[in-house]
């Protein structure tokens, strides 16, 4: 991922998340202020240039970062509480890969190219069909150019609703909407051209019937090594509701459960528009591509998904709390569109301790020298170790449309035409958490 505003990169996704609870010492107050900072959505990949998989991603990451989020809440009886906050952040799109056109017609301008190689008819050719072909035309498998993109929104909205209900100490049912947030990134952009594709763009300028044809197709006929410019995204991060219940059957055991249900069905599509017409993109269109030269669209097709997590807490001593975590995720992808986002089902397991150090509040700092100090030494410590496993995912023959569709109008974008795709993934998250309370 790329730190934002220094654009340092890191190999890895990282991320810190920071809460404050206020609450007025006045015991008839109703009132509790809040204020905290999280990552709401975070994703990464890198794979080298040498991999099949940069065809489908080089390096790629999109973050949503809730820098500001202050709440409040209140208790409307002894059992009843609700809150509200509103979150004010970032988002970061970044995508770098590899390209190819593995498409019919794309291996026929090869096969012609390798063709009329030498074929040269004088006056003729120069005024038709110079030789070769295509200027010898693509490969539908090699590397045709690739893309980078980095595009940023520094000021995105949302909110959050809360409601509490504990009417015993066994017994509490919770529950939370965070609203959907749209954003509008812009930022910059570079498609660069192998030697392959240059040379079929300049062949297409060659003879007054290849500009003649050319122009009546709308295809670039003056080769390129790279278009640059600037490069808008918009989308819309889907809403969530989350409900629970906590049981405390006995004083050293918490049991929860949640359910969790996402409209996915607010990202329709990945529109990515450029300041210029892309010369890839005006050969697809030849092939059946029916959307902006100046923009590439995939068609995401994601579903709403309902699903259930659940947790245990064991303390076997006042000072000590051992977690379990299971959350048998579903994917919002569907079968016939896997590709842009490679998220098949997955079980997410937790494990986790958490140790209180100091069973008291720290007193209050006199100065802010103290407050430093204090702040060296946590109340609590909690720890978190989970592992989110991807079920194996193995794409068929001509199954995806945005993966390996052997349909030449499926175009943008197929790099797997043709081919079987297998994957197996799965990925490590540690979490560390301090607890400070004065």
């Amino acid at each position: 991922m790329v730190i934002p505003i220094v654009d340092y990169e890191i190999p890895y996704l990282a991320g810190a998340g920071m809460g404050i609870v206020y609450k007025p010492p006045d015991p008839s107050s109703r009132l509790t202020f809040g204020f905290g900072q999280y990552a709401p959505f975070a994703v990464g990949l890198k794979n080298h240039s040498g991999d099949p998989f940069s065809f489908m991603g080089r390096k790629a990451f999109f973050l949503r970062m809730v820098l500001a989020a202050p709440a409040v809440a209140y208790k409307l009886t002894d059992t009843i509480s609700i809150g509200a906050s509103v979150g004010i952040g970032v988002t970061l799109f970044s995508f770098q890969t590899n390209l190819r056109t593995p498409n019919t017609m794309v291996a026929l301008t090869g096969a012609l190219g390798e063709a009329t190689e030498g074929l040269e008819i004088p006056v003729i050719s120069e005024l038709t069909f110079p030789p070769p072909w295509f200027g010898g035309g693509m490969h539908p498998y090699e590397k045709s150019g690739e893309i980078e993109l980095l595009v940023e929104d520094y000021f995105t909205t949302s909110y959050n609703l809360g409601f509490l209900w504990e009417p015993t100490p066994w017994f509490a049912f919770g529950a939370c909407y965070q609203s959907e947030s749209e954003t509008t990134m812009e930022g910059d952009y570079k498609f660069s051209y192998e030697r392959r594709f240059q040379n079929t763009v300049a062949w297409l300028g060659r003879s007054p019937l290849t500009i003649i044809t050319a122009a009546m197709f709308d295809l670039p006929y003056q080769a390129v090594p790279h278009q640059k410019g600037t490069a808008t995204v918009s989308m819309t991060w889907p809403a969530r509701l989350q409900l629970g219940v906590k049981l405390k059957p006995i004083k050293q055991l918490v049991l929860t459960c949640d359910a969790h249900w996402t409209d996915w069905e607010a990202w329709p599509t990945l529109e990515i528009q450029f300041d210029q017409k892309i010369q890839l993109l005006r050969f697809a269109r030849m092939l059946g591509y029916m959307n902006s030269p100046k923009a590439m669209v995939l068609n995401l097709g994601f579903e709403n998904t309902w699903h259930f997590s659940y947790g245990i807490e064991i303390r076997p001593i006042k000072r000590l709390a051992l977690r379990f975590g299971y959350e048998p995720r579903p994917t919002s992808v569907q079968d016939d569109l896997f590709g842009p986002v490679p998220m098949s089902d997955m079980d997410i397991y937790s494990v986790g301790i958490g140790f209180t150090i100091e069973d008291h509040p720290k007193p209050k700092p006199g100065n802010f020298h103290e407050l430093l100090k204090q702040i060296q030494h946590p109340t609590a410590i909690d720890l978190n170790v989970t592992l989110v496993q991807l079920k194996d995912k193995t794409v068929g023959f001509n199954e995806s449309t945005n993966m390996n569709s052997i349909d030449f109008t499926d175009i943008v974008y197929n790099p797997y035409a043709g081919l079987e795709y297998e994957q197996e993934m799965s990925v490590w998250v540690i979490s560390l958490n301090q607890v400070f309370k004065w």
